[in-house]
């Protein structure tokens, strides 16, 4: 009887413990935190989500999450919800809507709770990817700019990888006269025989990805004459893990004077 109250002790104690590290870990976690029933209610959420949405706990279990996302994210936040009710993990991206009207950008996974074998609700984690979405979308539009102002310059803006032109702009391809089939071109195809060591030797010389050169030298058009060009060259390097392979960014303009 005796050893029966102590491992009757012993389970409360470690249920204890198993409690209170959950508790922990939910209440102090940085990271959004909360937990629904099978209807989608709020049951409880953490501080963090608190600060994110900037709704106290009590105004988010009383008003449940309906009107915290934006209208259009609202199916895909159901479609997920009830995947994840059914035992299948979720993650994805959705907009949510702060208390004082700003727009707050989640990256969500939801988890189904099971206890007993039996799935009683749904677990949601959700970081706040709102400043690194915004810099995406800072740094696709300036892409975008530069990408423009390639297109339209009135200098040859080429980019070469392994000695091959993978990319050429609309001014150089219509100064060497090669049209569509500039693009895959060796460059020594392009740069008058004289004058290939000394090119060779010059893109060798680039000391690392935030320096040029600037140089001159013949290059061959379509029509076989030649054509005496000022050219920058930088060099940028992609990372070993992804590929071996170095490209070199420049522009060709017509020599003058």
């Amino acid at each position: 009887m005796g050893m029966d109250r102590s491992e009757e002790k012993t389970a409360k104690r470690l249920l204890e413990e198993r409690t209170q590290r959950y508790q922990s870990l939910f209440k102090q976690n940085m990271v959004a935190i909360s937990y629904f029933d099978l209807e989608g209610r709020f049951l409880d959420c953490n501080d963090a989500l608190q600060t994110v949405l900037g709704y106290s706990k009590e105004e988010l279990v009383r008003a449940g999450f309906n009107h915290l996302i934006r209208q259009e994210d609202l199916d895909k936040q159901w479609h997920y919800f009830h995947k994840a009710a059914q035992g299948e993990p979720q993650s994805y991206d959705l907009t949510c809507i702060h208390k004082n009207g700003h727009a707050v950008e989640l990256r969500v996974t939801k988890l189904p709770i099971k206890v007993d074998h039996q799935i009683i609700g749904v677990h949601s984690i959700a970081k706040d990817i709102t400043v690194r979405k915004q810099a995406e979308r800072a740094l696709i539009e300036a892409e975008d700019k530069y990408r423009s102002l390639v297109e339209k310059s009135l200098v040859g803006v080429y980019i070469i990888q392994n000695h091959t032109i993978v990319y050429a702009n609309p001014y150089l391809v219509k100064l060497l006269g090669y049209q569509e089939a500039t693009i895959g071109l060796q460059v020594w195809d392009v740069i008058h025989p004289e004058d290939r060591l000394m090119v060779e030797n010059n893109i060798r010389s680039i000391p690392n990805e935030h320096e040029g050169i600037h140089h001159q030298f013949r290059v061959i058009k379509q029509d076989r004459f030649d054509y005496r060009c000022r050219a920058a060259l930088q060099q940028n390097y992609v990372p070993r893990a992804a590929c071996r392979n170095r490209y070199r960014a420049g522009y060709y303009e017509k020599k003058t004077g």
